[in-house]
């Protein structure tokens, strides 16, 4: 295929101070736990623009293993066009560094019609400030994360994902890894940077994380290593590009 020889490029909205992303994603992240629950009611009521790929909440799950650091850098993600930190705590502090964050004070147990106005006013402020341009952009400036356990059974699938890896390399990703294939991992690496995820775990598809996932199972391995590279090639390029 064409793709094997040319130079990868992708989609991509620029950011400024940042790498481009893929996504342009609205992200709330509650400061303290108990108001998660809050904080999705205001999202649910919330209409998102016409630009705006999606808006999420960190859960109560994430939030649990979710540091101040790893909390800072899902934000700085590069799909992340706008973070809002509700509530007081250690954890938004870390929104002060960014230009793209925005700091909203307590949610009371029922939010206020106030509160839910300004909710809105907030995410709508950090949407209109987002670039809604996609440019080609080349592979140096992507950063592909990878979540694959060590252990997995001779099926032809490590060396799918090995197949892979080199021919993102190739083009110039960034390809970071881990050997603990878990949505903690998945998360931990969206928060340096990752603006996509590729993994072997069916589970990570569940959670809420910044950067897209792509599961490879052993069904996505072909009869022969060329096939079977080309299959994961043009479904990587569709992740890229699905909103």
């Amino acid at each position: 295929m064409a793709f094997f020889d040319t130079p990868a490029k992708f989609a991509g909205l620029k950011r400024e101070g940042r790498e481009a992303g893929i996504r342009n994603c609205l992200w709330i992240f509650p400061t303290v736990p108990d108001i998660c629950g809050e904080l999705r009611a205001l999202r649910d009521g919330y209409h998102k623009p016409y630009w705006i790929d999606s808006v999420s909440v960190l859960d109560e799950t994430c939030f649990a293993f979710a540091s101040a650091d790893v909390m800072s850098g899902l934000a700085a993600n590069p799909n992340v066009c706008g973070a809002l930190f509700a509530g007081h705590g250690v954890k938004g502090s870390c929104a002060r560094a960014l230009p793209h964050a925005r700091i909203m004070p307590m949610i009371s147990p029922k939010p206020s019609e106030d509160e839910t106005i300004l909710f809105g006013i907030i995410l709508d402020g950090l949407a209109a400030n987002t670039t809604r341009t996609r440019v080609n952009i080349g592979f140096s400036s992507l950063r592909a994360g990878i979540v694959m356990d060590p252990d997995l059974p001779d099926s032809g699938l490590p060396a799918a994902v090995d197949g892979l890896i080199a021919w993102l390399e190739k083009n110039g990703a960034c390809v970071p890894r881990s050997e603990r294939d878990s949505p903690e991992s998945a998360l931990k690496l969206a928060a340096t940077g990752a603006q996509i995820i590729i993994s072997t775990a069916a589970e990570h598809n569940a959670i809420p994380c910044p950067a897209p996932v792509m599961r490879i199972s052993p069904e996505d391995v072909a009869e022969t290593q060329e096939k079977t590279l080309e299959g994961l090639i043009e479904r990587f390029f569709l992740t890229l590009s699905a909103r």
